[in-house]
């Protein structure tokens, strides 16, 4: 056998083993050591036990132990029993399963007995109570001796401690005082160096502004010596200027004192023709001009540029007329001698005729009409032209040089209209030039100051039919490439429709002129070819804008003048005085709003300048009754502010020649019917010197941010 059948075969190897703790087997043995034990006790040893109780009370003084009785009858020997009370129950306790132990039945009958046990039992329960002390006692002296050793350890830990702090805090203030030694020293170190470097720039310092001070010293007075050598050289040329000027004054002074003394020595001078006598008139309205920009000019003390440009133009013109004046009196003595020669040939052919009568008694002499030639007068105009003639006669009517330009620019658009005849000559091309019309007329009528994207919308439009794209109106493709002469046509059309809204629209509404101005800069700028064409209907319709005050020719009809001056002459009759101001007035505010407005980009084609350039020319014109004044009201009104923005205190100069030299002139030549515009021009004038030549913004005008609203 082996080992583990042995030990199956003992007593503790056969005991059974349950795995499972829900059997009856195990229940029943818990319930057996779970109860408390059964005592019976009969009747017989109940009583006896009761008489040894009373027995034992009796007998408590000599057992020296109160509560326990001797038990000398039951326990024999030398044994002291001594009875134990517990509680004995006739039935078995009851477990109880909620609190996990034995409960006695409330209806159980408990009696409380003493059991006897033997002095043995006593003395080992004193023993070990004794014990138990004794253990309690070693067990306290190790726990005292154990809180002395660890209060012994935590105060030489505390201790350690202590010292280590301290070792650290000698420590950091020893660190402290290194690093604020070092710390010290180094400042001491550095604000030496401060000091030091303070001290060199106070030095340097010292000596730059002494050495500034020197050059500042040297460049004031270099500086006076500038202004000095300005003054004297303003003052030279001041004197060379004024010389210079005076000079011009003798030169024209002399000129027309020869021209004067040529005109007086020729014989002839009866025979000199209109241009001559035209040329007599303006050298001396030339010297009248000269004199008056003299005279400015030792009021103003000053002789600027313009002056001589003035002078320049005089004297050329003066020239000029000179020469013309010299050449006419040529041939007015050549046309006298001649005359002086042929009467005299004439004479002699008479006496040789008289004589050889006289030689013949039988021939009776006639008498023979005599053939001298006489000057041929011009026939005299009728009407308002004839007087209109008659009283203005020999004056300044042109500028010589806007007269070419003008010829120019009339003589290209006849061409152009004679070219673009061509369209009218088949139905195929009428209709096309009717198309172009149509595309022309559409955007150029809708033009309004509604927003910058309404004007942008037109000028796109306008553009993108001058550049031979197709463009579509009313359903209709139109495009400039089917002919050659649609282009020229197309730009014609488009500067007579704009020009003709001068005398249609703005006449009547000033303010809408702004917007067909920006419209027409913008095509201007865009397409340079519409300048010429422009101008040469802004001049076909307003010669004034030249400026040419178109003169009454020889065998020249009265309707043929009057329109040359830009009348209409409708039925016989001339236009009306006032309806002529009013479309004039119309034409010229739209010309000087394209001056004065500005393209959507770029630089302006046809700037200010021009502006500059026709007031200068009227000023040296002689004014002309009515329209002179309408014409430089409406261009103070329209330029004004613009012109004080520019030349400032050139144009406040101007304002002053106009007081001073034009409105005069103009009282003297105005009629009736112009003193409207006079009274306008003179109270404008009046108002705009006493503000300093500010003139307020006309109504309309739109700025150059307009284009982007």
């Amino acid at each position: 056998m082996g080992i583990v059948d042995q030990l199956r075969q003992t007593q503790k190897g056969r005991l059974p083993y349950e795995r499972e703790t829900t059997g009856p087997k195990l229940q029943t043995l818990l319930t057996e050591c779970s109860s408390p034990p059964e005592i019976h006790i009969s009747p017989k040893f109940s009583q006896t036990l009761k008489s040894r109780q009373s027995n034992n009370k009796e007998c408590s003084d000599d057992s020296g132990s109160p509560g326990t009785g001797g038990t000398t009858g039951l326990w024999p020997g030398k044994m002291s029993p001594s009875l134990a009370p517990f509680s004995i129950t006739q039935q078995k306790a009851k477990l109880s399963p909620a609190e996990g132990k034995y409960t006695p039945d409330e209806k159980a009958d408990v009696r409380i007995v003493r059991c006897v046990t033997s002095p043995e039992f006593g003395r080992s329960k004193r023993a070990i109570h004794k014990y138990e002390e004794k253990l309690e006692n070693e067990a306290r002296k190790l726990i005292l001796q154990k809180k002395r050793e660890f209060a012994d350890h935590i105060f030489r830990v505390e201790h350690d401690m202590e010292q280590r702090l301290q070792n650290l805090e000698q420590r950091a203030t020893v660190n402290s005082l290194l690093k604020t030694q070092q710390l010290e020293d180094r400042y001491e170190a550095q604000a030496g160096e401060i000091v030091a470097h303070q001290r060199k720039l106070r030095e340097t310092h010292a000596q730059r502004k002494q050495h500034h001070e020197t050059q500042l010293e040297e460049a004031e007075t270099a500086k006076r010596k500038l202004r000095q050598e300005e003054i004297r050289r303003k003052e030279q040329e001041k004197k060379e200027k004024q010389e210079k000027l005076a000079k011009s004054a003798s030169d024209l002074s002399h000129l027309s004192t020869k021209i004067q003394q040529e005109y007086t020595a020729c014989k002839y001078r009866s025979l000199l023709s209109e241009a001559g006598t035209k040329a007599l008139s303006l050298v001396k309205t030339l010297v009248a001009h000269m004199g008056t920009l003299k005279r400015d000019c030792q009021t103003s003390g000053e002789v600027e540029a313009e002056h001589f440009e003035q002078c320049r133009n005089i004297l050329e013109k003066a020239s000029e007329a000179y020469e013309l004046v010299k050449t006419e009196l040529e041939r007015a003595e050549k046309a006298g001698k001649e005359a002086e020669q042929e009467a005299e040939r004439k004479a002699k052919q008479q006496q040789q005729q008289q004589q050889q009568q006289q030689q013949q008694p039988g021939v009776v002499g006639a008498p023979i009409a005599s053939s001298t030639p006489i000057a041929q007068a011009s026939k005299p105009a009728t009407g308002a032209a004839a007087t209109n003639v008659s009283s203005r006669k020999n004056l300044v009517s042109w500028d010589e040089e806007a007269l070419k330009q003008y010829l120019v620019l009339q003589k290209k658009l006849q061409e152009i209209e004679e070219s673009t005849k061509v369209l009218a000559s088949t139905t195929e091309l009428k209709k096309l030039k009717f198309d172009i019309q149509k595309a022309v007329n559409t955007p150029i009528n809708a033009i309004s100051a509604v927003s910058g994207d309404h004007l942008r919308d037109k000028l796109k439009r306008l553009l993108t039919l001058l550049s031979g794209q197709p463009v579509e109106v009313s359903g209709k493709t139109v495009s400039l490439s089917k002919h050659p002469q649609a282009s020229v046509f197309c730009r014609n059309l488009i500067a007579k429709m704009i020009v003709k809204k001068g005398e249609e629209q703005v006449s009547s509404k000033h303010e809408s002129a702004f917007a067909i101005a920006m419209v027409a800069v913008g095509l201007w700028r865009e397409s340079p070819s519409l300048g010429d064409l422009f101008l040469a209907h802004f001049y076909a319709q307003c010669p004034y804008l030249v400026p040419y005050y178109a003169p009454k020719l020889q065998g020249q009809s009265d309707k043929d003048y009057f329109e040359s001056r830009g009348y209409r002459y409708e039925g016989g009759q001339v236009e009306n005085q006032e309806k002529f101001l009013k479309r004039m007035s119309g034409i010229v505010r739209l010309y000087f709003s394209i001056l004065v407005s500005t393209p959507p980009r770029g630089k302006h084609p046809h700037g200010l300048e021009h502006a500059w350039a026709w007031v200068t020319r009227i000023l040296n014109l002689t004014p002309e009754p009515d329209i002179t004044a309408t014409m430089l009201y409406d261009f103070l009104q329209v330029t004004g502010h613009a012109f004080m923005k520019e030349y400032r205190k050139q144009f406040i100069k101007l304002l002053w020649t106009l007081c001073k030299d034009i409105v005069p002139k103009l009282k003297e030549v105005s009629s009736p019917a112009g003193s409207g515009s006079l009274s306008r021009l003179q109270v404008l004038l009046e108002n705009s010197v006493k503000g300093q030549g500010n003139i307020p913004v006309p109504e309309g005008f739109l700025e150059q941010r307009f284009w982007l609203s």
